[in-house]
């Protein structure tokens, strides 16, 4: 059975080699958000049973039970994304490599994606919108770098050091200019007016991030 990798990283280099070693050994990654409170960290380690937790300083194994209200994880699964759990307890929401797969390639067929992109990563990849970024990046081979401030000064600075597209939330649209870019997603909330080089997607979780794009379905998507 695989197990649970808990990273308890900053969006970075270390964070996507993680990811990476997880996967190359049959494990599942639960990026964990960095905003959380330290005892709301441990109680969603606990709830969703993961086996070991990676930290920028130590790897820690969790004497965990998975409980048997858990989805138990099998061969092919590779991600689990923490709800927000705003109706009660977070539930884990598994992806498996096809379905991540899946999405990166039917966005890419969207965007015309390729290893000549350069994508920044502003979301936090505890959350689907942020690690579909990760995900496509890795799928298509294409650059990623990663926010340190989220700024006009930063986003301009990414623009200068070659990023082309980017995923947003719509408010950071608002406060921000991204002219220059290539590709703007924006998604997680209603977005007003867009610019021409933004894309206003619809997705959730459990969907692994947005299936509509610019108000049209991806290929293969079935909306109803």
């Amino acid at each position: 059975m695989p197990r649970l990798i808990a990273l308890d990283l900053p969006a970075g280099d270390e964070f996507v080699a993680n990811v990476v070693r997880a996967w190359q050994s049959g494990d599942v990654v639960l990026p964990i958000d960095q905003r959380l409170p330290t005892s709301a960290q441990r109680a969603l380690l606990a709830h969703l049973a993961a086996d070991v937790v990676v930290s920028a300083n130590d790897v820690t194994t969790l004497a965990s039970e998975r409980s048997p209200a858990l989805v138990p994880l099998v061969e092919g699964d590779a991600l689990v994304i923490a709800t927000s759990g705003t109706t009660g307890e977070p539930k884990g929401v598994v992806h498996t490599h096809g379905s991540l797969n899946a999405a990166a390639r039917l966005v890419g067929q969207r965007l015309n994606l390729s290893g000549d992109d350069h994508w920044w990563l502003c979301i936090p990849p505890a959350h689907i919108g942020g690690f579909g970024v990760v995900a496509r990046a890795l799928h298509h081979r294409s650059r990623l770098s990663f926010a340190q401030a989220i700024d006009q000064p930063a986003i301009d600075a990414a623009r200068t050091e070659g990023a082309t597209r980017t995923s947003v939330v719509p408010t950071l649209l608002t406060r921000h200019s991204f002219v220059g870019w290539r590709t703007v997603l924006v998604g997680g909330a209603a977005s007003d007016a867009l610019p021409n080089n933004a894309i206003a997607t619809y997705g959730m979780t459990e969907t692994a991030g947005g299936v509509v794009y610019g108000g049209a379905p991806l290929d293969d998507v079935d909306v109803r």
